[in-house]
């Protein structure tokens, strides 16, 4: 879980993008709500050879860790 300053994609892209540096080799895949703040999702399959994907509306059940941890 990261902090961003704000629902921007550029201030979104830059937490999200400093996290696998940390867990490089264990973060596999990523999920993201359909959110416009996670536009530069394919920078991670580009720079750490992360799956993105993106769970459907209203399906809660598909970001369990997320939603267990909210």
């Amino acid at each position: 879980m990261v902090l961003s300053p704000s629902k921007q994609a550029d201030d979104a892209g830059v937490a999200i993008y400093g996290l696998p540096k940390d867990y490089k080799g264990v973060i596999k895949t990523a999920i993201y709500d359909n959110g416009k703040e996670f536009a530069y999702h394919h920078i991670l399959k580009d720079l750490f050879g992360i799956d993105s994907f993106f769970a459907y509306p209203y399906h809660s059940s598909e970001r369990g860790l997320n939603e267990n941890t909210n």
